[in-house]
Formats: structure tokens, sequence, C-alpha cells
């Protein structure tokens, strides 16, 4: 500190020394080290013993404890007496001056620019003592900027043998290419800033500029290198200019200082003031993505796994022994040879051939035994029992299946339909993360300002906007700034729309936390089903599904498939998990029940399923139906319902599905029922259905969907069709 208080007194403005007594009123006044400030501002009266300037430090120091007092006795600080005082301090330099009007002229400059100093300075030293020199805003750091404009000012002044001031800015140039990289020339700028401040020269501005150029190209290949192409520029331009050789050996100088200092060192001077190490909003933000792309390529694997059922059944109705013997074959050794501790000894037999012989027997006989067992393979596997287990529940799966085809059956796999399908899933998801969320760093900066204008200290600000607006904020504040309600109150206010916590954990650096903010859905969900088989112990061939498919938008689905019993279940349950899946990878409506239709239409004319689906999104209340064969829907609201019924054929008997859709917008309190046609079809009308539902005033979704149920089977006692009902109502985020 004390060093800067010299610099500052040895710096000048038109011949004038206002820099030093402006930081010392602006450390009084903010009680930041008063004592100090008083006593360092006192010593510079040692720069010049002049009488006029004994005078001067003299007045400003007796001021300056004037205003300590002030400040203590009342316990705060009063920002127009420090601005009077500053004024007053500059008295003494204007009696002085009186003799001619140039140096009156001067001192009334001195006055003006000692104000607005200490304008410069009190802004300065408050943001930093509450946000720290990281946390300044854009207006704050071009105040600094300034502010070392001054200091260096002081360095022009000094005089020594050596260029002192030469030493330093080539030092800083040098310094800054190794950490500040494309910014350097920014140094360049202050330095220039100071020459002309203090000098009133032009001479080495393109000096500077060229030095700020050189250095950051080269530094990041040779620090050495740099050091020397400085040296070797510094001396064109003495040779040019004619100047004298104490400037060129200050380069020398400073080149030989940057060479001997480790380029760690370096790095950690400059983080002490600028933030340069790696954002720890930011390295969230991509773990966070990388989070998310990893759970959409789970929920694919999994969505390729149920494909894998699906082909290995319609391998089965095909009745083709050799492929059914090599699909079960590679199963055994994925399921039980893949886990076993001698598969690398086995792997020189090639031991799929005899599981292949071993399941055409099983297909055969209907059962294998270890009498059945070639040998080489009864001599060389260790998991014997459990590969005929395994075989033997495959040979009854096959055994069932193949009872419950037609003789007749020769559909068979659409290879090129399902390749084209899994095509049209990969372009899909690529679109998807093209169209992801997208950092605006505009709004992050106007953000990261308003919540300094708060008092509310935020190191990093990262704004992300989806096509519909901003999705979420990623903010890296203070510990006790994370539980202050203005954070959301900014928030909003500059958004117009609610947000609410996700995430907050203190973060590797000491002091500051993370905190994520998500735009707050409009609505939450309440649910019920209630489900009833056609005969009492057998399965529902009705499957449904109540899920989240992101932070905001739910699926709520219901499969009949074709019949009843364990046949229609096997089914629905088909269609109901690849849909889900489908959905959980961020697929397009149209993209999931083409996708689902290609899987289920080679099973043949009697194998499809309906569907009756809902996706609502709980932030807008916005609700899209799809319907592929399914009954009538209601939205019931409070004092009326409506129908939402179309036409269209089930999933698996075209090639190419024609789903309808239809859009709804609800409030709170409406209520959605999705129902299967074993419900729909007790009634004598779907008007009369429509009635029964809009009279029911059951505020519990369960006791709701099971009253539907009650009177369903009322109506129809000998149970003509499985039954299920789903009730969703929307209600105001709590």
């Amino acid at each position: 500190m004390l060093c800067v208080f010299m610099l500052l007194g040895f710096a000048t403005f038109f011949e004038t020394r206002p820099f030093a007594a402006a930081l010392a009123y602006s450390m009084v006044g903010l009680n930041v080290y008063p004592l100090l400030a008083i006593i360092f501002h006192a010593l510079t009266v040692l720069l010049d013993l002049s009488f006029a300037n004994i005078i001067s430090v003299s007045l400003v120091s007796a001021l300056l404890v004037i205003l300590f007092f002030i400040n203590s006795a009342q316990k705060k600080s009063f920002f127009w007496l420090n601005i009077i005082f500053c004024a007053l301090g500059r008295v003494s330099n204007i009696y002085f001056a009186c003799a001619s009007w140039n140096q009156l002229l001067l001192s009334v400059v001195e006055l003006c620019v000692s104000v607005g100093f200490f304008f410069l300075c009190h802004k300065l030293i408050s943001a930093i003592r509450h946000r720290g020199i990281q946390c300044l805003t854009s207006t704050e750091k071009i105040l600094l900027l300034l502010f070392v404009s001054a200091v260096l000012c002081g360095v022009s002044k000094f005089s020594s043998p050596i260029n002192f001031a030469q030493v330093v800015y080539a030092l800083l140039i040098l310094m800054a290419s190794v950490s500040l990289k494309e910014k350097t020339i920014l140094v360049a700028v202050v330095i220039t800033i100071s020459q002309i401040v203090s000098l009133g020269s032009l001479e080495n501005i393109s000096q500077y500029f060229i030095f700020a150029v050189l250095a950051m190209w080269i530094t990041p290949f040779n620090k050495f290198l740099s050091a020397s192409v400085i040296c070797l520029t510094d001396s064109i331009f003495n040779l040019i200019i004619g100047s004298s050789q104490t400037g060129f050996i200050a380069t020398i100088i400073a080149a030989v200082i940057f060479v001997c200092v480790p380029k760690k060192t370096i790095e950690n001077i400059f983080n002490m003031f600028l933030d340069s190490s790696k954002s720890v909003a930011m390295s969230y933000y991509l773990s966070k993505k990388q989070e998310g792309i990893k759970n959409k390529l789970s929920q694919m694997s999994q969505m390729f796994k149920q494909m894998q059922v699906c082909y290995r059944d319609l391998i089965i109705q095909d009745n083709n022994e050799d492929a059914i013997a090599k699909v079960f074959a590679t199963e055994i050794q994925s399921d039980i040879c893949d886990s076993c501790i001698n598969k690398l000894a086995c792997a020189e037999y090639n031991l799929s051939a005899s599981f292949e012989e071993l399941i055409k027997k099983a297909t055969e006989s209907g059962k294998v035994t270890i009498l059945d067992v070639p040998s080489l393979l009864s001599s060389n596997c260790t998991k014997l029992n459990s590969c005929l287990s395994l075989i033997n529940q495959m040979s009854e799966q096959i055994s069932s299946q193949t009872k419950k085809i037609k003789a007749d059956q020769e559909n068979k796999l659409n290879i090129s339909l399902q390749l084209g399908g899994t095509s049209k899933i990969f372009s899909e998801l690529g679109e998807s993360f093209s169209q992801s969320e997208k950092i605006n760093k505009v709004k992050s900066a106007k953000l990261k300002d308003l919540f300094t204008k708060n008092s509310i200290v935020c190191k990093e600000c990262l704004v992300l906007e989806t096509q519909t607006g901003v999705d979420e904020i990623i903010v890296l504040l203070r510990n006790v700034d994370c539980v202050n309600p203005e954070v959301l109150k900014c928030c909003e206010k500059m958004f117009v729309c609610k947000f609410e916590r996700t995430v907050c954990f203190q973060t590797k650096i000491a002091g500051w936390s993370l905190l994520g903010l998500k735009r707050a859905n409009k609505f939450e969900i309440v649910c019920g089903c209630a489900t009833a088989p056609k005969e009492v112990g057998s399965p529902n061939g009705d499957n449904y599904v109540y899920t989240k498919l992101n932070s905001n938008k739910y699926l709520i689905a219901i499969c009949d498939g074709m019949g009843h019993g364990q046949r229609a279940n096997n089914l629905s349950t088909t269609a109901i998990n690849l849909i889900e899946n489908y959905y959980k990878c961020g697929m397009s409506s149209k993209i999931v029940l083409d996708s689902v239709n290609n899987i289920l239409l080679p099973m043949g004319d009697s194998q499809f399923t309906t569907l009756d689906a809902a996706i609502v999104d709980v932030s807008t209340g916005e609700v899209d139906f799809i319907k592929m064969g399914s009954s009538v829907s209601i939205i019931k609201k409070k004092d009326q319902s409506k129908i939402v019924d179309v036409e269209s054929l089930p999933l698996g008997v075209l090639e190419k599905p024609t789903p309808t859709f239809q859009k709804a917008i609800l409030f709170s309190g409406d209520i959605i029922i999705l129902v299967s046609d074993g419900i729909a079809d007790t009634f004598s009308s779907k008007e009369e259905f429509c009635h029964f539902v809009n009279n029911e005033n059951i505020i519990n979704m369960q006791m709701f969907a099971q009253s539907i149920l009650e009177e369903a089977m009322a109506r129809n006692s000998q149970n003509k069709d499985d039954m299920t009902v789903m009730a969703i109502r929307l209600i105001n985020q709590r």
C-alpha cells in the first residue's frame, strides 16, 4: 500500500498531483485502514520538500484526521462531507497559484481531477471490499484500469539511472502474454494512457503495442524466444528514433527477469487479481450435459434391448429351427459363458455348434439331459448344469410360442424397414441435441450486473436458453448469498417468470457455492389408476404408463392389446414399454409411432394394439392427445366436460400409421380421463359416458378412477373385455 501511495504521489496530471490525496480521502471515508492511509499520505511530502507542497500535504493530512474523527464519532461515513473535504484540501494549491493565470487554471484542473479520482477510488474500493476483485462489473473493471493507469503514471515519473518505467512496462507486457493471452493488448492500452496522462508523450505508443502483439503471439511457444524478439524490436526502435541506451538496457533487464520467473509463478500472480481458472459454473454445465447424454444413451440401450426381444419373438414365429438355434446359442453364451472364468479357454473349441445341437434336440424332444450332451461340451464346460437348465427353459418357450401361431404364418422380418426406422431415430436424436439449450452471454452479463446492484456477490453466471426462452440459470455465489431471496427476485424481475432452485452445493473454492435455477412449472399432476381383467385371475390385456419424460412433461398412456389374457397382455406390454422408452429418449410422437408400428407390423394381422396417450406440459398446461384406434377421452372442467374422440387404426395394422393428434389447454382443477374399450363400451354412447363423468365430483383421483371402473363393471356384470381407467388432475404448483 505504501508503494501505491508513493507512486500516486509521483504521478502527475498536467504538472499537478491530485491522485494520492484522493485515494487517502476514499480510504478514510470507507474506513479501510484509515490511519495507515493518513500516515502514508503524510509520507508523500518526502517526494517534494518545497514549501507549497509541505503546506498542501499538511493541510490534507489535517483534514483527513478531522474526517476520521467525525466518521468514528458518528459510526458512519458521510459521502458528501468526504467530497467537501477533498475539495478543501486543494485550497492551498489555489492560493499559491494566484500569481499566475496558468498556475491558477492548473490548480482548478487539479481540484476537479482530485474529486473525480476520489469518486473512482470510492466506488472501486467499495466494490472490491464487498465482492472481491474477481466479481467486478464491466464499469468497475474500467475504473480499475484507470486506477492502474494512475499508478503507472507514478512509475513514468520515477527517476533512476536505469529507465525504471521501461523495465516495468516491458515486464508487464511479457508477463501478461503468459496469462492474459490476447488481452495483452489491453495492458498496452493502460500503459499508453499512463504515458499520455503523465508525460504528454506519444513517442513510445507504437513501441508498446508492437511489444504486446509480438509477446502474445510468440510467448505460448517459447518464453526465451519472446524475450529475445522484444529486445531485438527495442534495439531497432532505438536505432530509428535515436534514443538513449538506458531504454534498451531496461528492456534487457525486463527480459532477463521474465525468463527467470517460472511460468506457473506468473500465472499465480495474475490469478490473484483475475479469475483465469476454469469456470466452476461451466464445469458443472458440461458435466450436466454429459450426464444427460449418458442417460439418453442408457434409455436407447433399453429401447434396443426391448427391440431385441421383439426380433427374437419374430424369428420364433417364423419357426426356422436353424435361426432359432443360433439366436438362443448366442443368448446362452451372453448369459452364462461371458461371466465364466474359463471363457478364454473355451473360445478355441467353438462351443456354439454344440449349443445349437442341444437346442435342436430340446426343440424336438421337449427336454435334454446330461446323456444328450456332446462329448466336446461335456468335457470342457464347467457350467453344464446351468446351460442345460437354460436350454430346457428355452425349449418350453419355443414350444409355447410355436403352438400359438398359425400354420400359414409366413411374415418375414422387414430388415430394411427397421433400419429405416433406426435411421430416423438417430436423426431425431441429433436434431434434439442441435436444438438443445445454448448459453446467452449477453443476458448472463446483464443478470450478473443485476445481482451486483442488489448486493449479491456473483462470481460466474450462465443463462441457458432454448427455442422457447430462458430454461435454466447457473450461478456461482458466496455461500451466504445462496439463501438470499433477492437471487430469485432478480431472476424473476429480468425474465418475468417464476424460478425454483434445482441444485445448491459448495464448490472446491472456499466460501463459494453453485446454485442452479430452473423455470418453475405452473402445475403439478395428481394421477389415479384403476384396472380389472376380463376374467378374475387372468392377465389383463390392458397396460398403462404414467411417467415423467423431462422436467416439465409427463406421459400418460393406455395400450389395449387385441383379445384378452396372456397373449393380449404380452402384446400391450411390448407396445407400452417401447413407447415409454422412445419418449424418454426425447423422440417426437411421429418417430415413436412409426418405430413401434414397424416392430408390431411383421407380427401379422392379429397382432395389433390400440394406443390412447396424453403428453402433458405442466409448465404451460398444454396437452397433446395421441390416438391410435382407441376409445374416447374426456376433459372434465368445473361445470362441463368435453369429449376427445377421433377415428384411427391401431398400431401394427398399416405399414404407414396415421395417428391423430389433438391439442388442448388445461387450467388448475381440470381433469383428463383416459379409458380402454372395456370401459367406454359399457355405456350406450360416448355422450352418456361424458355426462356420467361430468356429474362425478370426487376430488381424490384414485377414488375417481375407481368410481368409473365400478360403474362400468355394474353396467356390464359379464365383463366382456379388460378394463382400465386413468384420471389425471392439474393443480397449481405449490
